[in-house]
């Protein structure tokens, strides 16, 4: 301690120490940092999934500029295109919204927008303005349930998330609800039908063409229909499907008949069916596959050639018979001429018959069939007598048949018979298998009408040239005698 010249004490001496003090210049760095590190936050928190899709072409496309759209909402950003290292195809990497996570699932579809005219209409005519953009449908979060909700929804599985896809090259059709009906037809080439067109059922849109594709033997087509959930019950396996593109017409005795399903349909291509007999009751089967017509005309055709009872006839020679020419009894069509060709020795032709399964039970084993194409003259003691079946016949030729008053038992398919060249007047005057019931012996008319007895399909098949064709071999043919006798 120190003392002042009086003798008093004095205070410690002072100490001064220098404080430290962060200087202005230092602040706004460390604000600005603060700030990046939040904006860099706020971005990476932000930023949605990156997914790649794969395109044929990139045409269109430009990177940092092509958005991506639902509904005419941006979702993502085009932000890289390359090639692929096999050179096939296109790789569009695209940024993506963060909302759009939930919804990129192995069932979102995605697609190039552009002007397009197809089956549907025209369509994508904005982007002639503002370029072509990348499509986006979310489809179903949950594996064919777009519709489902509470415990139903809960109970299906989730689609798993995805982020790699592959881009459609057509824009898809309207979402399908699993709810809604798929049938397959198969045809012989499309003839005017493509994606969109619709499925009429009296004249009422009721479902479109989804899809189609060349079948792996080439030879036919397979179209994918979809019918909406309310008109699912329309269609039964009895449902028969025809093209309804352009315009049919028919020219008979009774004028020109000309027929079209809509203005629609006519113009871009369209397919029609019906459902004959009773309301269907249950609904069909997903996938359920059909033959489809060339048109209403050709489906009426089916009727006579296909699903009945198969017959054959031989003659010396073919007598100006072709397909289809109709089988008549008692001047009414029941059947048609569904294929014909030599027999293996050549010695004779073999005529391939089908009766309607309606008129079946009139074929007896002692029927008689005749050539009733044209006309035919006999001169006898009264007179000149002058025979046709029917006007129809005259004109387009066919085959009769008649079976006597007392008749026999009726014949299996494939059973065979000779075909005479022309009809006696006795026959025409039989009452037929709706007359007696009295069953004559099977013996002699087998003898005297030339009738190879219970002779089995296969056993008539043996006997055809393997030269000529069969009808089952033909695609169509084929198809129907499927639809009609492998049913299980």
């Amino acid at each position: 301690m120190t003392t002042t010249e009086s003798g008093g004490p004095t205070g410690q001496d002072a100490v001064v120490k220098p404080q430290r003090r962060v200087g202005l210049v230092w602040v706004i760095p460390i604000v600005a940092a603060a700030i990046g590190a939040y904006l860099a936050f706020d971005e990476i928190n932000s930023r949605g999934p990156t997914v790649t899709i794969t395109f044929d072409t990139a045409e269109g496309l430009t990177a940092g500029k092509t958005k991506v759209r639902f509904r005419s909402v941006d979702t993502g950003t085009v932000e890289s295109i390359t090639i692929s290292e096999d050179l096939s195809h296109v790789i569009v990497t695209c940024a993506m919204v963060k909302a759009s996570k939930k919804h990129l699932t192995e069932n979102t579809r995605f697609w190039v927008v552009r002007p397009r005219v197809g089956a549907g209409g025209i369509s994508g005519l904005g982007t002639i303005v503002s370029g072509a953009y990348i499509g986006m449908d979310p489809g179903p979060t949950q594996n064919g349930q777009t519709g489902a909700i509470g415990k139903e929804a809960a109970a299906q599985p989730l689609a798993k998330r995805a982020l790699h896809f592959t881009g459609l090259a057509m824009p898809p059709t309207k979402a399908i609800d699993a709810s809604g009906l798929k049938v397959v037809l198969h045809a012989e080439g499309l003839s005017g039908i493509d994606i969109g067109s619709p499925l009429l059922h009296r004249q009422t849109e009721v479902g479109s063409v989804v899809h189609h594709q060349l079948a792996k033997d080439g030879k036919s087509v397979a179209i994918d229909i979809y019918v909406l959930p309310e008109f699912s019950m329309l269609v039964s396996s009895k449902s028969r499907f025809w093209n309804a593109s352009g315009v049919a017409v028919k020219a008979g005795m009774g004028g020109i008949d000309i027929q079209t399903e809509s203005l629609k349909a006519l113009v871009s291509g369209g397919i029609a069916f019906d459902t004959p007999g009773e309301n269907v009751t249950s609904k069909l089967k997903q996938d359920a596959e059909f033959w489809l017509y060339d048109s209403r005309p050709d489906l009426a055709e089916s009727d006579f050639r296909y699903g009945g009872h198969a017959l054959i006839v031989e003659a010396p020679e073919l007598g100006g018979l072709k397909l289809g020419d109709r089988v008549y009894y008692r001047g009414e069509p029941v059947g048609a001429v569904v294929s014909h060709g030599l027999s293996a020795d050549h010695s004779r032709v073999r005529v391939h018959l089908n009766i309607q399964n309606r008129y079946a039970p009139l074929v007896r084993n002692n029927s008689v069939f005749w050539n009733a194409s044209g006309i035919s003259a006999n001169l006898g003691l009264k007179g000149l007598h002058i025979h046709t079946e029917s006007l129809e016949a005259l004109l387009s030729g066919g085959i009769a048949f008649a079976t006597p008053d007392s008749a026999g038992t009726q014949v299996k398919a494939g059973s065979v018979f000779a075909l005479h060249a022309e009809a006696e007047d006795k026959w025409t005057k039989w009452a037929g298998a709706e007359g007696g019931k009295k069953k004559t012996d099977k013996g002699l008319l087998s003898h005297i009408f030339h009738h190879h007895e219970d002779k089995t399909e296969e056993a008539a098949a043996a006997d055809h040239d393997p030269e000529q064709p069969h009808p089952a071999e033909h695609t169509k043919h084929g198809f129907i005698h499927k639809l009609f006798h492998d049913k299980k």
